[in-house]
């Protein structure tokens, strides 16, 4: 038996300060996206999520909660995970940094790159984002009424203190050839343009990877007056979450250590510095492969174009997406619209209006209709096509290419354009039906036409439902139980043998997307 190929998926692991918005949703999903469509196509894939729960932050609202910090991160942690669960993910870790194994893998991490002399005791003092955990120079910071706030919005502070500090600055020659030579194959290409002029070109500095003043974090080993800082600590949970430095590292082993595996990081744009730069260096201290490739989506802001905060009430809470239009409706939604090179808006009306115009209008009435025409016209039976005619030949030309499109536009992370090549073939289809009137030809007993036009029809059907399977989690079955479409029928390579629907006889039609009604 030929093994399948190993590859480990990995969103960030969130901080959960706070409730989970639809930022968190997002990736998550595309994370969720990603491995369903490998483990179509063969793959044996590992999806890794948690959460991120040390640090000043942290620290900070466990006292404004009146709870201890531990109490406070696992209220918080638990949010994330049942979202999570409710929005179907199917993860295969929640990490936790407050776990035992994770820390003291962490406290093993620092012990062995400090005795490679890597890591050195000095004072540091500069800008401080306590939202962001991260130091900034001058230039990274933006002056609003003679204040300084970091590139997101949050207020910085003046900070000294003695830390131990990570020697990045001497091996900025090894991540330039990280990054120039593209071993990380970091997309889109305008983030590692970001990168190489916002840190590359401007001169690597030693990182600082220790607090003084921040009691809510591993110790560093050998100095109880040190935290971890949470960096440092946050990028091991990808390795922790599959077993690294435990009795239990088989998952270590078989997704990350393996060099033949594919290593997938997703991330937001404003935490590039950490992964591409730092990270693999971390890495290299350990001689651990490096990820295979770095996927560096924009923000969501408002319809507006407005980035979302508290104070502006514009954050989307998923939880009440998911309750109001389904999983599957707001997974299509967020994977075709929301362009991973840039940012963009997000909103009910806009997604009520994809959703209308795609799945309503389009996909869920071509299921109802051909289900409606074969139980009139053909006993219910999907019959064998002969002799297209130019048209539908025309069309099935089309369908037939359709598998490898979706799967090149996808791999290219063009999926606005792969999930638009779906919904125009439901398009053509549609049109179709339109333009030969399958009464008229039922009436005048052309009953091969027929046989023809519904074929493509019910052909296109199960084409688009297989494909947008990892989008559709529950609607692409729910199709499947409709048509009577059994399992050997919606693997992607039953869809080389095109004529494998003939003689299925289909079940009865319900509405898969009811259309929503504008309030």
């Amino acid at each position: 038996m030929k093994l399948k190929k190993a590859c480990i998926i990995t969103t960030p692991i969130f901080y959960p300060s706070g409730a989970p918005h639809i930022g968190h949703a997002f990736t998550t999903i595309l994370g969720d996206f990603i491995k369903r469509f490998k483990q179509q196509r063969g793959y044996d894939v590992f999806l890794l999520t948690g959460s991120d729960e040390h640090g000043k932050k942290i620290q900070t609202k466990a006292v404004l909660a009146n709870k201890t910090p531990q109490e406070y991160v696992d209220q918080n942690s638990l949010r994330f995970k049942d979202l999570f669960d409710k929005m179907q993910i199917s993860y295969d870790q929640f990490v936790r940094t407050t776990n035992s194994e994770h820390e003291q893998a962490v406290q093993a991490i620092f012990t062995k790159i400090q005795s490679q002399g890597n890591i050195y005791l000095d004072d540091w003092e500069g800008l401080y984002c306590v939202d962001c955990e991260e130091n900034y120079t001058g230039s990274q910071v933006i002056i609003k009424n003679e204040k300084a706030f970091c590139q997101i919005g949050h207020p910085i502070e003046n900070h000294k203190e003695k830390t131990y500090f990570i020697k990045i600055a001497e091996y900025e020659s090894l991540i330039k050839k990280f990054l120039v030579e593209q071993q990380l194959n970091i997309f889109p290409d305008s983030r590692f343009n970001e990168l190489i002029n916002n840190f590359l070109n401007t001169g690597l500095k030693n990182l600082s990877i220790s607090r003084e003043e921040v009691t809510w974090g591993i110790l560093v080993p050998g100095d109880d007056k040190q935290t971890i800082y949470v960096w440092f600590d946050a990028l091991f949970s990808y390795l922790t979450g599959t077993g690294y430095l435990t009795s239990h590292d088989s998952n270590f082993q078989k997704y990350w250590n393996d060099p033949n595996s594919e290593r997938i990081q997703l991330l937001s744009k404003e935490i590039g510095r950490f992964h591409c730069i730092y990270w693999p260096l971390f890495l290299t201290f350990l001689n651990i492969p490096l990820p295979t490739q770095f996927i560096l989506h924009g923000w969501i802001v408002d319809e507006n174009g407005t980035k979302m905060s508290k104070s502006l009430g514009n954050i989307i809470d998923p939880y009440n997406w998911v309750e109001q239009y389904g999983n599957d409706a707001m997974r299509y939604y967020l994977l075709k619209e929301m362009n991973l090179a840039k940012d963009n808006r997000c909103g009910k009306q806009l997604l009520e209006s994809v959703y209308n115009a795609d799945l309503a209008n389009n996909l869920g009435n071509l299921i109802s209709r051909t289900i409606g025409m074969l139980t009139k016209y053909q006993n219910q039976i999907i019959l064998q096509p002969e002799n297209f005619d130019e048209q539908l030949q025309n069309l099935f030309e089309q369908l037939k290419c359709l598998p490898i499109s979706f799967e090149n536009l996808i791999n290219q992370k063009s999926y606005h354009a792969a999930f638009t090549h779906c919904i125009e073939a439901v398009v053509r289809i549609n049109k179709a039906i339109q333009d030969y009137k399958p009464w008229e030809l039922f009436k005048n007993n052309q009953k091969q036409k027929l046989a023809n036009l519904l074929f493509l029809a019910a052909a296109t059907i199960r084409n688009v439902f297989v494909l947008l399977e990892p989008v559709f989690i529950n609607k692409s079955k729910q199709a499947y139980q409709q048509m009577n479409f059994d399992s050997k029928l919606t693997t992607i390579d039953s869809l080389q043998n095109h004529f494998a629907i003939c003689n299925v006889k289909v079940n009865q039609a319900y509405p898969l997307f009811e259309r929503i009604q504008k309030k």
